[in-house]
């Protein structure tokens, strides 16, 4: 069975998603789900629309129950296209557009977060926020191209420029601004 993220664990990256929130200016819905979309926690901000309630447990819920973003099915569900409909499924409960992401530990997911109150490039900033939050938390930095330990990196190297060889002749330059950021130039 996989490790549930915690109340009091949830309760931290929701007051991340809501600072957020507040920068912006825009109240917001944040539901935080188990690994199989079940309600860990939700906090509806003052001035938050009641609609939001469902829609951001509805958008953890499909991060958990698709493995996925949810602004990821977007194109795949316009007509024509293999996933049509797919918001119709799982009894009204799956959501197309962004604000739904997972929560990985370990490459397993572990938790997901839900956003609704805003535009969705709103939706998706508040999300994002907890996702960073979670992944600060965690110890993990995610990208397309690598997947690092933040405290290995920060506890290893100061700043600075060098090659690794990770694995077989995958080359990945990282321009380490800092302690505790980097970029990843490029992967082969």
């Amino acid at each position: 069975m996989v490790e549930s993220i915690s109340l009091s664990t949830a309760t931290e990256v929701i007051e991340a998603a809501e600072a957020q929130a507040e920068e912006i200016d825009n109240p917001m819905v944040i539901t935080i789900a188990n690994s199989e979309g079940n309600l860990v926690a939700q906090h509806r901000m003052d001035g938050a629309w009641l609609a939001s309630v469902s829609i951001s447990r509805n958008k953890a819920y499909t991060a958990a129950a698709l493995e996925m973003p949810t602004h990821e099915l977007a194109e795949a569900s316009e007509p024509g296209n293999s996933l049509y409909g797919l918001q119709t499924t799982d009894d009204g409960q799956i959501v197309i557009f962004g604000g739904g992401y997972p929560l990985e530990r370990d490459g397993q997911i572990v938790g997901t977060i839900g956003v609704s109150g805003g535009a969705v490039t709103q939706d998706r900033e508040v999300a994002e926020a907890g996702v960073e939050y979670w992944n600060e938390l965690t110890g993990w930095y995610d990208s397309p191209a690598l997947r690092l330990s933040t405290s290995w990196l920060s506890t290893s190297f100061i700043a600075g420029e060098a090659d690794y060889q990770l694995s077989g002749s995958d080359l990945i330059r990282l321009n380490l601004v800092s302690t505790c950021s980097h970029r990843v130039w490029g992967a082969n």
